[in-house]
């Protein structure tokens, strides 16, 4: 490019079926590749399709004559998928380069925003997306998914080892089954409360002391506290059965809602650390999120659960998908003058991807063949 003339870098895409300029440069450079052009064209170039996303610069030749002609505000370039907004710009050296002749640069804008339409462009993801964790640090010792398989809330998608959790567990349900130590206390409350209740009277008729009748009184007392203690005791050995199963229960690792294993990051007999323990990802895509941020004009016009006009790529074809407002930031951000604005759309049968463009369309866009 020569010195001193000013750079520009629009971006072109292969989609675009053409770019008119009028009048007719001499000739585009596309990232510094001359390419030349005819009068025969009459200004309408055709790009080649590997200058994909490259750098647009056109070089023009003009008459002085037709320097009235020469484009100073907008020309708009018609084309099938959507209107080009192309700014023309012609900055004429302070000197011809050959007799009559001007040469300046004309910068095409290849930005695709339609004159009578807003686009805003997005891409989907998934409404929930989840690193899925274990509690506890452990061996793995079964894996009961495998990547891309669907799985329910709740559903198991991992277990640590606890097979000294088991033995204990044992341990604690065999206590926890055996009543005989309130049983047995249970008898001797028994015995102790009819001797208490028999050696009373027997002191009133003058043949018990009142030694007998107050140690009668005091057995009855033990008993009942053996009995209460052997009931405290079979309660706790209950907890211990129940406690257990938490602990066994949290080095299972479970699904947190309904979903798609999209990764495991650990693999049978491995350790998970506490430094490191998720296990899986887990997304959710029978709904899909789509971030917008729009200008504050726009979101004071919005409401939550609103219906909302989207254009989704769907393969080779763009499809409008049911969409509504999920959530509107309070906030607006003070550079960009935008907020954000939470989208969400149906996807019952999960045709639609997670990570496909996403376009948002006011009421007066057109859409997309």
């Amino acid at each position: 490019m020569i010195s001193g003339w000013i750079p520009f870098e629009p971006q072109w895409s292969p989609n675009d079926p053409s770019i008119t300029i009028n009048p007719s440069p001499h000739s585009l450079h596309i990232d510094g590749n001359c390419w030349e052009t005819n009068q025969a064209m009459h200004g309408t170039f055709h790009p080649p399709s590997n200058c994909h996303d490259k750098t647009v610069v056109a070089f023009c030749t003009m008459r002085r004559g037709s320097l009235a002609s020469a484009p100073t505000a907008l020309s708009t370039c018609q084309l099938s998928i959507s209107s080009i907004f192309v700014i023309l710009v012609c900055l004429l050296m302070s000197h011809p380069v050959s007799g009559d002749d001007y040469r300046g640069i004309v910068l095409v804008d290849l930005a695709r925003t339609a004159v009578d339409s807003r686009v805003t462009e997005s891409f989907t993801e998934p409404l929930q997306q989840s690193q899925v964790a274990a509690s506890e640090s452990g061996v793995v010792s079964r894996i009961w998914v495998v990547e891309g398989q669907s799985v329910r809330e709740g559903d198991t998608i991992a277990e640590l080892n606890h097979d000294a959790l088991d033995q204990t567990l044992r341990i604690a349900e065999l206590r926890a089954m055996t009543d005989a130590k309130v049983k047995l206390a249970e008898s001797r409350l028994k015995i102790r409360k009819s001797r208490r209740d028999a050696i009373q009277p027997m002191l009133d008729r003058g043949h018990a002391n009142p030694t007998e009748v107050e140690e009668a009184v005091v057995e009855y007392e033990s008993s009942l506290a053996d009995l209460e203690q052997a009931r405290q005791e079979l309660a706790e050995a209950k907890l211990d059965v129940e406690r257990i199963k938490a602990q066994i229960r949290s080095r299972k690792v479970t699904a947190p809602f309904d979903g798609v294993v999209t990764e495991l990051h650990y693999r049978l007999g491995e350790s998970i650390s506490s430094s490191k323990p998720q296990v899986v990802t887990l997304v959710q895509l029978d709904q899909l999120l789509v971030r917008f941020y729009l200008s504050e004009h726009d979101v004071n016009s919005l409401t939550v659960g609103q219906d909302v006009n989207l254009q989704l790529r769907d393969g080779n074809q763009w499809v409008q998908p049911t969409a509504r407002i999920q959530f509107i930031s309070p906030v607006t951000d003070p550079d960009s003058g935008t907020a954000r604005i939470d989208v969400v759309i149906d996807n019952p049968e999960r045709r639609y991807r997670s990570g496909s463009p996403c376009k948002w369309l006011d009421s007066t866009a057109e859409s997309t063949p």
